[in-house]
């Protein structure tokens, strides 16, 4: 499983009073194939003009972004949109296309100047429909459909242009809770299952813990890569977000019968780490588990049977369970 998108020593900004402004400096990250990413930070940090520069919409101030070899502003248009595919806030206009239509766009860096679609365009748009689930309302006015089924119109667009490389800025804003798990999973089943590397950025901690592969926590100047579980054990995610009060608990299925005690930040990371990684009925035996957080590093404690028990929380995480 190769790299796919990488950086080097970039740095990023923009010109703002004939000006240049530095958001971040000699950024070194990778986004890699069959991996969902999530970007996250603070609002105004700078998220959205990493992802201009990633895709070559923003210039470099220093250092590159490189799609294998090649860097990505050597790319002209047609190129850039055959190798990244990129999903943006703002909501396209409908007009009057219905979901094949739109997810139909997405092949136009492919087609001739008269926008004929061969056999394989079709099957492409047809699997695209059917990845996002709208295959019952492939013929439906876009202006008909809920938020939730529209976002994954524009995201089935994105899958048509066939790129390696999705990345999408905050595709679930406008979303309700139960719409953006549902788009989430999506994503994290698309980088699987179609190897594809897929970067979102995003403001919902508790979905980036439980569906994400790595996070991209961009803090004051820099952006930390790193595993979830890694970046929250050691500070990193409690330093950026702390203040925000974004730490609303998990769902924890089969958990309830446990009496979870002691820090309740490394209470939330370890329920949702069991759950993301299908750990929970591992312990269905336990009684008490308690967590103790320290500044670097959190511990459970758990009782099983009258046996108090310690161990690392990444030990216990790696476990052949």
């Amino acid at each position: 499983m190769g790299t796919e998108l990488t950086t080097s020593n970039l740095s990023i900004g923009y010109s703002q009073n004939q000006k240049t402004k530095t958001v971040a400096e000699k950024i070194n990250i990778s986004l890699q194939h069959g991996k969902l990413t999530c970007l996250m930070g603070p609002n105004g940090i700078g998220k959205s003009t990493l992802i201009k520069t990633l895709t070559g919409v923003l210039p470099p101030i220093s250092g590159a972004v490189a799609i294998g070899a090649q860097n990505i502003n050597t790319l002209n248009h047609l190129q850039k949109a055959q190798t990244i595919a990129v999903v943006l806030t703002e909501k396209p206009s409908a007009g009057y296309m219905n979901v094949r239509d739109l997810i139909s766009l997405g092949r136009f860096p492919y087609t001739n100047w008269q926008n004929s679609f061969s056999d394989k365009d079709e099957e492409i748009v047809n699997n695209a429909i059917q990845a996002v689930g709208l295959s019952d309302q492939s013929n439906r006015p876009l202006g008909e459909l809920s938020d939730g089924n529209f976002q994954k119109a524009i995201i089935g667009r994105a899958l048509a242009q066939d790129t390696a490389v999705l990345i999408l800025d905050e595709p679930t804003i406008h979303l309700d809770v139960n719409n953006k798990t549902i788009i989430i999973k999506l994503l994290r089943k698309l980088s699987k299952e179609a190897n594809k590397a897929i970067l979102l950025s995003t403001h919902d901690l508790e979905l980036a813990m439980s569906f994400a592969d790595k996070l991209w926590l961009f803090s004051e100047n820099e952006i930390i890569e790193g595993l979830p579980e890694d970046l929250a054990l050691n500070g990193s995610i409690y330093n950026v977000f702390s203040e925000s009060n974004n730490f609303s608990e998990h769902e924890s299925r089969d958990l309830g019968h446990i009496d979870f005690t002691g820090n309740e930040y490394g209470i939330l990371l370890l329920k949702q780490a069991l759950i993301k990684h299908d750990l929970y009925k591992a312990i269905e035996n336990f009684t008490t588990i308690e967590v103790k957080c320290s500044e670097n590093n959190c511990q459970i404690i758990y009782k099983q049977n009258n046996y108090l028990l310690i161990e690392d929380f990444i030990e216990y995480l790696s476990k052949d369970n």
